[in-house]
């Protein structure tokens, strides 16, 4: 697993969670 695809995902929840 690349580190970047890791980061997105995380990314991606934290934006979720803090859209939410």
């Amino acid at each position: 697993n690349r580190p970047i695809g890791s980061a997105k995902s995380f990314f991606f929840f934290f934006f979720s969670f803090f859209f939410f």
